[in-house]
């Protein structure tokens, strides 16, 4: 199994105004940051933490923590947008 992590909202981005949300990413190491005030998730550590324990090993994952937020001028961020959003982010899954 190989997998490569698409770009996402990273954790500089991903602000999150409901706590119950936030909560969720607590059980994550560096999942649920508190900073400045604000309550930010962070997806990329949770996804990796979670593909180590279903078995997949480091060197079969790849995750450049590319931040559609911060480079919402190449990709899509519904974040970032909302319903403002002009463009798509297309993902393939395939098996070789």
């Amino acid at each position: 199994v190989l997998i490569s992590v698409g770009p996402s909202i990273g954790p500089c981005c991903y602000d999150h105004k409901t706590p119950e949300r936030f909560d969720l990413f607590k059980k994550y190491k560096d999942g649920a940051i508190k900073h400045d005030g604000k309550l930010f998730i962070n997806l990329w550590d949770a996804i990796e933490q979670d593909l180590l324990e279903f078995g997949i090993l480091p060197e079969n994952f790849e995750n450049p923590r590319v931040c559609t937020g911060c480079r919402n001028n190449g990709f899509a961020s519904h974040h970032i947008e909302g319903d403002q959003r002009k463009t798509s982010n297309v993902s393939v899954i395939g098996m070789v």
